[in-house]
Order: structure tokens, then sequence, then C-alpha cells
């Protein structure tokens, strides 16, 4: 989608809170990005993959591909990695992106590639990469091919090996899951290399292995019109989006797969499909496995799969591997990015939740927090992920987090937009803008 908002909030609302793991592809604006990871917050932590996350190819490379896809499409969407991966639980290691070099076609307009990373899920490690590869057009079939192989190879394959040597550096058996639009037909020749490939790796498709002789069509032009509506070409029932596991000794199982034929968005009295693609889900069994995770020392970038080499936080001078590939530079000393709630910080850029509160504005070492969601407790504006924090209505003795902005009354700040029936001392406090009965505001009013 682009910024089809019906669609979005359709989308949204069927996925929040029913799936640990959440893949979108072809999210192509970053406002909607954006919005589908604010949507999902503070349930869950989205990675929102951006073209200056790229590990691979030369920035010459990189500038190059750049300049030519924005001369392709003079749009928002040009560029975009157009992927969101959210989970309910905490990010470990990553996550990071890689894009996909020789891209063909209307691909070479896009910066598809691979997302990866550790999260702890339900208390359990858990590896995650999620792709979108080059699709197959009507006539250059062999050369998309062709194309995405390569990218399977040059890309993929290492992204999971980058997982797979983390986990083990960890001592841990957590299991990986590689979910997304592969853009290759189930049972072709190109499916059963990638399928060898992936077992060798550890990898089992997990629709094959629950639902047995069924084709988990996931693009079927004659029953879903959004197929036919982009390609007019299309006339064959495909299976292209998949979820392989790779158990790797942690007894996770596959123990059910789904095609969501039924999301649907109703429209002029009718109801359509919310993507050209069906959705997937799956339910994977997993074991608990309680890990501590483990500090990697290092001199040097070079020394860390992630290459990021830099300070655990503030106050520490010791060098390590920094778990989210990311590290920023505060006074000239590089510092792991991503840090977790509760570490000692000098500056917002170095926390996962966007805040080092009691820093002093750097003057002082803080510490990371995650801004608070609407209704809870606060002191200051930063500590709110609205931005704003004041009294939820007149008389009130403590401060919240807003749903908006602050209205400003005798040198005190109150929420605004408050709802009919708010206790309110001005006009600028209620979301119909009327204070009734405050007397010009030497008493409390009710908001109309």
């Amino acid at each position: 989608m682009y910024e089809d908002e019906p669609r979005a909030a359709a989308i949204l609302q069927r996925s929040k809170g029913q799936f640990d793991v959440l893949g979108f592809t072809e999210v192509w604006a970053d406002t909607m990005r954006d919005r589908f990871a604010k949507k999902l917050a503070p349930d869950y932590k989205s990675y929102i993959p951006q073209v200056t996350d790229v590990k691979s190819g030369s920035p010459n490379q990189f500038k190059q591909l750049l300049n030519e896809a924005t001369r392709a499409i003079k749009q928002e969407l040009s560029g975009s990695p157009a992927m969101t991966l959210s989970v309910k639980g905490e990010w470990v290691y990553g996550p990071s992106f890689d894009y996909y070099l020789n891209m063909e076609g209307y691909d070479s307009a896009a910066f598809k590639g691979v997302s990866f990373g550790v999260a702890r899920v339900n208390g359990t490690l858990v590896g995650l990469v999620q792709t979108h590869t080059q699709a197959s057009y009507t006539g250059t079939e062999v050369k998309d091919g062709k194309a995405r192989d390569l990218q399977i190879q040059q890309t993929l394959f290492p992204a999971i090996t980058n997982v797979q040597n983390w986990l083990t550096s960890q001592g841990s058996k957590g299991p990986i899951v590689l979910l997304g639009d592969l853009n290759i037909v189930a049972e072709t020749d190109e499916y059963k290399w990638l399928s060898e490939q992936l077992g060798q790796m550890g990898f089992q498709d997990c629709w094959t292995k629950n639902n047995p002789g069924h084709p988990g069509y996931t693009y079927v032009p004659a029953d879903n019109p959004l197929v036919t509506h982009w390609d007019k070409t299309q006339k064959q029932p495909q299976r292209l989006d998949y979820i392989f596991l790779a158990p790797r000794g942690s007894g996770a199982q596959c123990q059910e797969m789904k095609v969501l034929t039924d999301w649907r968005i109703p429209v002029s009295g009718n109801s359509i499909d919310l993507s050209d693609h069906y959705p997937v889900s799956a339910t994977i069994g997993l074991t608990y496995e309680h890990i501590e995770l483990r500090d990697i020392t290092c001199s040097r970038d070079e020394d860390c799969l992630g290459s990021q080499c830099a300070r655990k936080n503030a106050g520490v001078d010791t060098l390590i591997c920094c778990p989210s590939n990311k590290s920023s530079t505060y006074a000239g000393f590089s510092y792991c990015s991503g840090m977790p709630d509760g570490n000692a910080c000098w500056s917002d850029a170095m926390c996962a939740g966007g805040l080092c509160t009691g820093n002093a504005e750097g003057v002082k070492k803080g510490t990371c927090m995650t801004p608070t969601p609407i209704g809870t407790s606060c002191v200051h504006n930063n500590q709110c992920a609205s931005g704003a924090c004041g009294y939820a209505q007149a008389g009130d003795s403590s401060h919240v987090c807003c749903a908006s902005g602050v209205a400003t009354f005798g040198g005190n700040d109150y929420c605004n937009q408050m709802p009919a029936g708010s206790a309110c001392w001005s006009d600028a406090m209620c979301a119909n803008g009327t204070c009734k009965g405050n007397w010009g505001g030497i008493k409390k009013g009710t908001c109309n």
C-alpha cells in the first residue's frame, strides 16, 4: 500500500495483539510505516529499516543506486525498503537491514532487502529474518529469477548466518524464523532449490509441514481483484509468501499455519481484500530458554558481527560489540545506541526508548527510559510519548501524559482538548472551546 488509511486501519485492527511477531511488506510511504509503528506501540517494538541502515555494497555504489531510483520515480516512496518488523517483546540484537543489489525492472526503484535481528519473545531468544525479494514480471521471468537467486545467495543467506552466529555466541539454542514475500512460486524448481539450501541451514517450510498436499495459494488472480488491478497479466494462483522455521535444537515447532483469505474491508456495500497477497500466519511452539546476555568485548568495529564496537553505557570505558549493531558519538566517544531502560546515558540518542531522563541536557549522566503512554503519571513533557505532561483537569494534584498538547493557566500546564464534563479554568482547555461557568477563570468551570 502507499497511503491507504482505511486499509491500514483495518490491517492494524486485525493484527495488533493477535500475534507476537508482525512482518509487513510493501508499506511504501515512510509516513505510513511510522503510523504502523506508533499504532502498535507500546505493546510492540517496531523496526522500520531506512536506506541509511544498509551494510552491503560500497557507499559510492549505494549513492549511485539511490540516484537512479530517485530519477526512476520522483515520489516519496522512492528508495523505501517498504518493510516493518514488529515484536511483542524486546530487541536484544540488531535489528539491521541489508539491501539487495542487482534489482531488475520496476524493482530497481525500490530498496528491497533483509531485516534481521534477535528478539526476546515470551522470555525466549528468537532470531527473526524478514525479506522481500525481486518480483517476476511477465516477459522477464528468467532475468528476474537470476537476480532473485543472486540476492538470496549474496544477502539473505549471510543475514541468516549472522543471526545464527550471534545466537551461538550467546550460548543460545533459540530458533530462527524467516518470513516474507519471497516471490518464489511454490513447488517450482526454484522453490525446490531454496528449500534444499534452507534445509541445509536447518529450516523447514511451516506450510508444507502442517498442510501437506494443500497448495496454500497466497496470490490468487481469480479471487482477489487487487492482483489484476496491479498486474493484469497474472492468471495462475501461486504461493509466494512464506514462514520458515529453524528450530536449532530448541524444541520449537511449527504447530499450525494458515492463509488468511478473510482479511477484507467493506467498500460501497461490498468487501475487498486488504492486500493483493493474502496474509499468512503461523503458530510456533517455543520451549522456554533463560539466557543472560553476554557482553562481547572488542577493540575495533571489525571484531564484531554487527561492525559496531563502542562503550556499553555512560561512565564506562570498556568497549563491547553493540547488541543493537548501532552506535552514536558523544563528546568524541562512541557509545552503543539502543540502550535498554535503566542504562546510564548522556543523550537521548543512546537509548532504545529515545529518552535519557535526568541528564541535564548532557551535563550529567542520566537514565534511559521509554516515554510513557497517555494517562500515566509524569513530571516532564519529554517523559511522554505525546510530548505533553499536564494536569488532566482543573483541581488535579498530579500530572499525567496528555493525549494532545497542553494549555497554560495560572503558571500551570493543563491537558487541552478536555472532553465534555471535565473541570476547567479556561476555554483553551476544552475540546469544544467552551469552559462554562468559570467566571472568566475566577472559579472552576465545566467543559461544555
